[in-house]
């Protein structure tokens, strides 16, 4: 078969062989594929006859809008030193993201605050914990979790309680004792995601804020934090 020149976008690759570097090749096809959705959204591809007018060119200002809001979100992450990588729109990942900032119509500065869309993993287990104060430290959150009760759980809905009393109920009945020797027992690592190792972990500081912790950390959409038991600590590469 003759060479085309062309980079082969969808060639098979077999798992031992994919890489951090196949994943960047998938992201950017993605965010091509997006850009072309985009342009045939937006306004001018509305005055040009495509689609249904008025509905195109809304369309096209919300998708505007939405890499408005992400360049700020960018630039906040920027500011605290945090290698920040969103995926393509379309993406489950992207869709159910809820990390946001503060800077609303504003320019970014150090007064902004990010709001992060934390994925914790303990064992097989998942809870997904969104709009996360940066300011709150890892023993806070750990320990608001583990409560499952008071103001944190106002404004959860009864599916999302379901499951954050199954999250905590695993930890604390595989953990007996007060809430200090379960929190000593436990390890909180960031997952490492842009290294492509299975099981390799940033340590956290328990007593640091999530702003401080992710200083310097690339972080893809949203940080992934393992809860560690000691006893399996050693199963895990860290950073």
């Amino acid at each position: 078969m003759e060479c085309d020149g062309k980079r082969k976008l969808v060639s098979f690759v077999k798992l031992k062989e994919f890489s951090y570097k196949n994943i960047v090749d998938d992201m950017s096809f993605l965010e091509s594929t997006a850009r072309k959705v985009a342009c045939v959204e937006s306004p001018k591809g509305a005055a040009s006859g495509q689609g249904s007018g008025g509905k195109i060119l809304n369309l096209g200002l919300t998708s505007r809008r939405k890499a408005f809001r992400l360049d700020k979100l960018k630039k906040a992450a920027s500011l605290r030193q945090i290698h920040l990588r969103l995926s393509p729109f379309m993406t489950t990942r992207r869709r159910g993201n809820t990390t946001y900032c503060t800077a609303g119509d504003r320019a970014v500065s150090d007064s902004t605050k990010m709001f992060w869309h934390i994925r914790w993993v303990y064992g097989d287990c998942m809870y997904e914990d969104t709009k996360v104060d940066e300011g709150l430290t890892i023993e806070d959150l750990l320990n608001r979790m583990l409560s499952c009760q008071g103001k944190y759980t106002k404004n959860i809905d009864d599916e999302n309680l379901g499951r954050l009393a199954v999250f905590s109920s695993m930890i604390k009945n595989e953990h007996q004792g007060s809430a200090e020797t379960v929190l000593n027992d436990l390890t909180v690592g960031l997952e490492a995601e842009h290294m492509n190792k299975p099981k390799t972990v940033y340590v956290m500081d328990k007593s640091s804020s999530i702003r401080q912790n992710l200083k310097g950390k690339t972080i893809i959409e949203h940080p992934i934090l393992h809860i560690i038991p000691q006893e399996k600590l050693s199963e895990y590469a860290q950073l």
